[in-house]
């Protein structure tokens, strides 16, 4: 049950950063754990990053700032003064390229991978070791196994697409998709066409697949096993492993598993009309569907998404109950509670925002951010501007006076302590706010 009586005070104050007076900021990033910050700073004749205190070299400009996955590093492309660009790593400027046009970490935000481009070759990069020439590495292909151990992508040459996988080139193929590591037991997992044959190379397997033309390589959460879709005469399917036969549709999108896998869900296209099939069974007809909007609840007992009837958008749960209609329902803020017993979004009335938690409906406010349910779902924390101020809300109260900024909320120290970034003026600071007892 949510809490409707806690208050919270604050608990502590940890200055982050000043922004120099007079200086122009153009773009600012927070660390996840919300405790560094970097922002780059425009001169006018050039751009600077600056991460916390540490102030970088000057470049032409910057693209593409962030941090790691993690936290613990922050990258950025930086176009030099004779026109080439290097990829740089907390502060320290790598070898110059033509051009460098995408790059990610590890998932333990250790390693740096990215593309680039020298005298008309193409290489990967990572960690500064070159990779290739080759004659193309697939936008945007690099994988990751979810411990960082084992790294895989896609190159063509002369004989076709190969994946290479920790140094090891498989077979040439006419066609790769969907390379990724399986969850279930982080084999690597593809989609590959050769001769007009079809496969899913899964580890040391190679699957032949009898449909006409296969995409959208999903894999199950906790089994080994894999959906994707397929092409046939009649239509497109979703083939998923010891399944009921799925109906023909003339598309689908948004397939998703249930967090462990034992339901499934996607949005598919029927006679006109748009569904949402769960478990391959069709819920209510709707005008459209909100792509990425589907979200399962953590125990995969209750879906809920955003459709389209009569211009106007409603919250579907159950694929039976249609919640009340709105101008429009921000369909990246639908949260499940961890317990399963709530859920809460963000709508639009009126040209203003609110929140509504299980059909209930909030006051009407100019913004209001992505709501945060604690890990014991008994607390809820959001954002909201009213005029120009922002204030940080907990189970409904304000926990911030007025401020100029305010980041998202995180629950720290399990439910008992909630940390937000707080801008006044020129000063950022970190703020955590603790339950009054």
């Amino acid at each position: 049950m949510l809490s409707t009586t806690s208050r919270w005070v604050i608990a502590d104050e940890t200055p982050i950063t000043m922004f120099p007076d007079g200086v122009h900021v153009r773009h600012m990033i927070i660390s996840p754990d919300l405790r560094h910050v970097a922002y780059i700073v425009d001169t006018g004749d050039c751009h600077r990053v600056v991460v916390d205190d540490r102030v970088d070299p000057p470049c032409v400009s910057v693209d593409t700032l962030r941090f790691s996955n993690v936290g613990n590093h922050v990258s950025y492309i930086a176009k030099l003064p004779d026109a080439t660009y290097c990829m740089v790593k907390d502060g320290v400027f790598g070898k110059a390229y033509e051009d460098i046009t995408s790059y990610g970490f590890s998932p333990d935000g250790v390693y740096l991978v990215y593309e680039a481009i020298s005298h008309e070759d193409i290489y990967l990069v990572l960690d500064s070791q070159e990779h290739g020439p080759y004659d193309m590495v697939v936008p945007w292909s690099p994988a990751w196994s979810a411990d960082s151990r084992h790294f895989a992508y896609e190159m063509q040459d002369a004989e076709g697409i190969h994946v290479i996988l920790d140094g090891q080139v498989s077979k040439a193929w006419e066609i790769v998709e969907g390379t990724q590591f399986h969850p279930a037991n982080g084999q690597l997992i593809y989609l590959a066409t050769s001769k007009d044959l079809h496969y899913v190379v899964f580890g040391d397997q190679v699957i032949t697949i009898p449909e006409d033309f296969l995409s959208d390589l999903v894999c199950h959460p906790t089994a080994t096993q894999f959906a994707f879709q397929s092409l046939t005469d009649d239509g497109v399917c979703i083939c998923v492993p010891h399944a009921n036969p799925a109906p023909c549709c003339t598309f689908i999108d948004s397939f998703l598993y249930s967090a462990h896998g034992e339901h499934f869900a996607y949005i598919a296209g029927i006679a006109g009309k748009e569904y949402v099939l769960l478990d391959h069974i069709p819920g209510m007809a709707f005008d459209d569907i909100r792509l990425r909007s589907l979200i399962f609840s953590p125990n995969g007992e209750r879906l809920a998404y955003v459709a389209i009837r009569d211009n106007q958008q409603v919250l579907v749960e159950h694929q039976t109950s249609v919640e009340t209609a709105y101008d429009a329902i921000s369909q990246d803020t639908l949260r499940f509670s961890g317990d399963n017993a709530h859920l809460a979004y963000i709508v639009q009335d009126n040209g203003r925002w609110r929140l509504i938690v299980n059909g209930e409906r909030g006051e009407l406010y100019d913004d209001v951010g992505t709501p945060v349910f604690s890990p014991d779902s008994e607390h809820l924390a959001y954002r909201l501007r009213d005029g120009e101020k922002w204030r940080i809300m907990i189970d409904g109260r304000p926990a911030s006076r007025p401020l100029d900024c305010v980041g998202d909320p995180q629950f720290t120290k399990g439910s008992s302590e909630v940390g937000y970034l707080a801008r006044e003026g020129n000063r950022l600071r970190y703020v955590e706010v603790g339950r009054y007892r």
